[in-house]
């Protein structure tokens, strides 16, 4: 199901209500508390998210993994704020959420440390 933005973007309705669901369970578990609540967040990031699905072709899977480690990590949990800079490239032309699904992979012996609710994919919360 496809919708146009007022910038005639074919957008996914279906893949951004799971954006919204997943933007929610973001501002409430992982928003860093220097980022407003704010619900025009929610929807910038809902609409992230559907452009991961949509363009990117990134699972549900895909993208909770990514931010849970991105927002857990040491290093990253301090300069990973939100869901916008998962599409950005770094310096090597590489997508952030490529960037933390790697190193994610590579921890997942370890286990993750989640103060949060872990994010649902099937349920979406």
């Amino acid at each position: 199901i496809q919708q146009l933005t007022s910038s005639n973007k074919a957008i996914n309705s279906d893949f951004m209500e799971e954006g919204r669901a997943f933007a929610k369970w973001y501002d409430k578990n992982l928003r860093p508390s220097s980022i407003k609540q704010d619900k025009a967040n929610i929807e910038k990031w809902a609409y992230e998210y559907e452009k991961l699905r949509r363009i990117d072709g990134k699972t549900k899977q895909d993208i909770a993994l990514a931010v849970e480690w991105a927002r857990t990590e040491e290093f990253w949990s301090k300069n990973f704020l939100s869901p916008m800079k998962l599409r950005q490239k770094d310096k090597q032309g590489v997508m952030y959420i490529d960037v933390f699904l790697e190193k994610a992979k590579e921890a997942a012996p370890k286990v993750l440390k989640h103060k949060t609710q872990p994010y649902n994919p099937v349920t979406g919360g």
